[in-house]
């Protein structure tokens, strides 16, 4: 069995990795919080680019010589790869990665005729309804690209906050202060989303640095 030993030794392995042959490239730890199937899996791995060409360069830098970083990976992780392309919900200009925090993935279906550019604007009123009252978040939509087989919903709204504070306090804007009037009305009739995930998150690498 592997301990959290073993998962910190994979990590600074390859982060070195990263920091020397993808500097493109930026990843988090997650650990299930609240989870409908959260006894399945103990951590995952979330990795992102800033574009297309960094995923494609990065991964050709890791098929041609991933310094034995991949069989610590097979020795410590049984792991399931997929990926999504990313849109920005609202997420601020210029601000820097929060180090540590929680993030919730809520399956989303589009109502029939509805655009994916529709489907995001109606989330980013709601965000900016629960914002306007106060609590920091940031928000994404992830849509599956490979791996992922066939889904039977459309996209992940992807929400994050940098502690459990702040999204304690979204709660209460949500369901104490009248918040789900603002952030219902946007999303009526455009979308349906399932009940989120929710999972602690840490930076372990930023691009660039």
């Amino acid at each position: 069995d592997k301990d959290a030993e073993d998962l910190k030794e994979l990590t600074d392995a390859f982060t070195a990795w990263v920091q020397e042959n993808d500097k493109d490239y930026t990843y988090w730890m997650l650990w299930p919080q609240f989870h409908e199937d959260s006894s399945e899996w103990d951590v995952g791995l979330l990795g992102a680019w800033t574009n297309g060409a960094g995923f494609g360069g990065g991964y050709d830098a890791w098929m041609k010589d991933d310094d034995d970083v991949g069989e610590m990976f097979a020795d410590v992780l049984t792991c399931n790869n997929s990926m999504a392309a990313v849109t920005p919900i609202l997420v601020p200009e210029g601000g820097d990665e929060w180090g540590a925090g929680t993030v919730w993935f809520q399956r989303c279906e589009r109502e029939e005729g509805v655009r994916l550019s529709d489907a995001v604007a109606a989330h980013r009123k709601a965000s900016m309804a629960t914002t306007a009252m106060g609590a920091e978040s940031r928000s994404w939509a992830f849509v599956p690209v490979l791996g992922s087989g066939d889904p039977d919903f459309d996209y992940y709204h992807v929400e994050s906050w940098p502690s459990y504070s702040e999204l304690g306090e979204s709660f209460d804007n949500y369901f104490n202060k009248g918040g789900w009037q603002d952030v219902e009305a946007p999303l009526r009739g455009r979308v349906s989303c399932a009940t989120p995930n929710l999972y602690r998150y840490s930076l372990m690498h930023a691009s660039g640095s």
